[in-house]
């Protein structure tokens, strides 16, 4: 057996592990990910984060718990910034990442003990626009987006837990998308609040996702339905989203650092 440390993350409920680079020891990440997150024979959680760096300068590469490698999560990025911090690892305010969707900065904003609030700085919101997709008769019209990673986002006033798995992996999976893509169900609130479900590429019904909630307030200020900053209500919480066209995307939410373990490969 070969022990690897780690350490379990949350955000809104969307939770991670977290190892250093070194201590996988040339593992496999897929592999790797699908072993620790399973949730009866490993860890548990819905993604695999491998890290690396010191001070100001660090790195990740994001693993769903299927195996499959994502470009960028949002809640997984404060879960890793927020460990950093929690370690002493990190020791300013603004934390600094490369990740496979570019370096992206996030801002301490509140720190109590192990749970930590992060303004994440997404970058740019591009490729917007309106699509209507079809599956066996069904007609879906939604916004696509990418946040780095694809987004499928559609108004579904009302919408239920059924109807997210129902829609979620048909849509997930569509020839549309080559590689897959992230669907969300969204019912505006207020002008300033919407509620979301997330079927999340390679991982499925998550409690919250923080491109997620970027990319349902970004579809829904585009659609002239919000204004921002907007409210994204979640099973797992609440987090804020501001964006003006133009500009980058801003996520607001909190993360957690849950546990820490060795896990025997």
């Amino acid at each position: 057996m070969r022990p690897i440390p780690f350490a379990k993350t949350e955000a809104h409920g969307n939770d991670f592990l977290l190892v250093a680079e070194d201590d996988a020891g040339g593992a496999a990440g897929e592999n790797l990910a699908r072993a620790m997150c399973d949730r009866l024979r490993g860890v548990g959680a819905d993604g695999l984060i491998l890290y690396r760096g010191a001070e100001g300068d660090f790195a990740m590469t994001l693993y769903n718990s299927d195996g499959s490698n994502a470009e960028i999560s949002g809640n997984g990025l404060r879960c890793l910034a927020a460990y950093l911090v929690y370690r002493g690892l990190a020791t300013r305010d603004v934390v600094e990442v490369a990740t496979g969707a570019g370096r992206l900065s996030l801002a301490l904003l509140d720190r109590s003990s192990r749970r930590l609030r992060f303004r994440a700085n997404m970058g740019a919101a591009r490729e917007l626009a309106k699509e209507s997709l079809a599956i066996d008769g069904e007609s879906f019209e939604g916004t696509t987006l990418s946040l780095g990673n694809p987004h499928f986002v559609l108004l579904r006033p009302g919408f239920d837990v059924t109807e997210l798995r129902r829609i979620g992996p048909r849509l997930e999976s569509h020839p549309r998308f080559p590689r897959k893509t992230n669907v969300e169900l969204v019912e505006v609130l207020s002008p300033s609040d919407i509620r979301m479900g997330i079927w999340e590429r390679g991982v499925g019904e998550t409690a919250s996702s923080g491109t997620g909630a970027s990319a349902s307030a970004v579809a829904a200020i585009w659609n002239g339905l919000v204004r921002s900053p907007v409210r994204v209500h979640c099973s797992g919480g609440v987090m804020t989203v501001a964006w003006e066209e133009g500009s980058d995307v801003f996520v607001e939410g909190d993360a957690s650092v849950v546990a820490e373990g060795t896990y025997f490969a």
